[in-house]
């Protein structure tokens, strides 16, 4: 159950959110501007301050909820391992969000996912 728990927190902070919003509305690879990241940084940057808010908001999401909603749900078959779950989860979530599946293992920084994290801790 732990292995599972830490793949989908992993997804979970994989998910591209600049990346994602750089191809729907501007029609672009974010990695080809500015630093080259799918963060909430480059987003600001390239995107603009709306799209930049947005996906800075999600990123922090991405980790808040690994830590706190995701982690709750496993805690019932983990007794008293609250804070190690927590912890687990919020690092793959991190890990996902700097190594993203979705695009070969590139992405952000981590900053406003562990940020998130940070919130959930």
């Amino acid at each position: 159950m732990l292995l599972a728990g830490v793949v989908i927190s992993y997804l979970v902070g994989s998910l591209p959110f600049a990346y994602v919003f750089g191809r729907a509305f501007k029609g672009i690879d974010i990695r080809d501007f500015g630093s080259g990241n799918v963060g909430a940084t480059n987003a600001f940057r390239v995107l603009g301050a709306p799209f930049g808010i947005v996906v800075l908001v999600l990123d922090i999401l991405k980790g808040l909820i690994s830590v706190t909603w995701l982690a709750s749900l496993f805690m019932v078959y983990w007794h008293n391992s609250g804070v190690f779950l927590r912890i687990a989860f919020g690092l793959a979530c991190i890990c996902g969000h700097n190594w993203s599946l979705f695009l070969k293992f590139k992405g952000g920084k981590g900053v406003a996912a562990s940020l998130g994290v940070l919130f959930g801790l």
